[in-house]
């Protein structure tokens, strides 16, 4: 599992913090899956003005390797 953190601070625009996290559990030597979760604190800033960021949001895949 890991987590992970960003400190952004885009010109003109408020300094924002987002946190995300990750988790991947190995099956077996081919087989992996993988979950994240991103911007956890579901916080609201715009990288550029008037485009606001996504809120939280997450994902899982399935890596088969051959």
């Amino acid at each position: 599992m890991s987590f992970e953190g960003h400190i952004d601070r885009v010109p003109d625009r408020a300094l924002f913090v987002t946190l995300g996290a990750s988790l991947s559990y190995r099956v077996d030597e081919y087989l992996t899956l993988e979950a994240y979760a991103d911007n956890i604190t579901n916080t609201q800033y715009e990288e550029a003005w008037g485009y606001p960021a996504l809120g939280i949001n997450a994902g899982v895949s399935i890596k088969w390797e051959l």
